[in-house]
């Protein structure tokens, strides 16, 4: 007597049997729909963040642009321009302890390598960070000024969003908002730029 006819019938009593069918489908789903849940979260919050930190910028640089911080103190930190200007109207998920701010004078030429060019890098062209530079020179009535606003926003989850795994992991990014512009001719009432800039 052979021992096949008994082995076969147990196996194709498996191969039919649907039950668990169900549950293997929803695992196997499962993991794609939470990388898509974590990617679409994370990408929101980046985007509000970044925008946020846009609008914050700009607030800034117009008070920059129409003298109202050169009129108001005769020298100005980053970190007092930080805490007095763009501080208030952050959200609160961005820290404002963790903002770096350069403000830096620069000339009108437009020639590659000077001017507001020295700002800018590789091909194609993008903003260079600033993060190890700090410089904060406002400038006077007329002066070209580029000013940079970074902050290095932290992954919201780092293992399992695909950004991450896109961006190489547990690394931090820089959200970065700048403005390059020319102040307006307001008189120079107090401020006065400081040395090196």
């Amino acid at each position: 007597m052979s021992i096949w006819p008994r082995l076969r019938e147990p196996g194709r009593r498996l191969w039919r049997c649907n039950q668990g069918s169900v549950t293997l489908e929803a695992a196997l789903t499962l993991l794609p729909m939470l990388f898509s849940l974590f990617a679409v979260i994370e990408m929101g919050l980046y985007l509000k963040c970044r925008t946020d930190l846009d609008l914050v910028t700009q607030a800034g640089a117009r008070q920059i642009m129409v003298g109202k911080t050169q009129s108001t103190y005769s020298s100005l930190t980053a970190d007092q321009f930080k805490m007095n200007y763009l501080c208030p109207n952050l959200p609160s998920i961005i820290s404002c302890s963790k903002l770096v701010v350069n403000a830096t004078m620069f000339d009108a030429s437009t020639t590659s390598g000077a001017g507001f060019y020295t700002f800018v890098s590789g091909n194609p062209l993008a903003l260079k960070v600033l993060r190890n530079q700090q410089t904060f020179c406002l400038g006077n009535g007329g002066s070209y000024v580029y000013l940079q606003v970074a902050y290095p926003m932290s992954q919201l989850a780092a293992g399992l969003s695909i950004l991450a795994l896109l961006g190489g992991g547990t690394q931090d990014r820089y959200l970065v908002s700048s403005a390059a512009f020319r102040n307006e001719p307001f008189p120079n009432a107090k401020y006065v730029i400081p040395a090196g800039c």
